[in-house]
């Protein structure tokens, strides 16, 4: 049997896209870079990024993961660590 993996949540910066027309000058206003917070298993990290997978059928198969570059992550919180 697999071990269980640790569950963590990512605090990091997230990119904004739109089809929304806007003039220039709403764009300088009004766009931020958003503070987002992903919590999912950690499934592999390195020095550039991390993995997290959402849907882990406990045989090595994960669905649905997500790579998030270390230079957007602020901050990593273990909620649950693996057994």
């Amino acid at each position: 049997m697999e071990k269980e993996r640790k569950v963590v949540e990512v605090t990091w910066i997230d990119a904004q896209t739109s089809t929304q027309p806007l003039f220039v000058d709403e764009i300088k206003k009004e766009l931020k870079p958003l503070i987002s917070k992903s919590v999912g298993y950690l499934i592999y990290q390195n020095k550039e990024y991390v993995v997290l997978g959402f849907l882990d059928f406990g045989d090595g198969l994960i669905k649905h993961h997500q790579l998030i570059p270390r230079v957007l992550i602020k901050h990593i919180k273990t909620i649950r660590d693996g057994i």
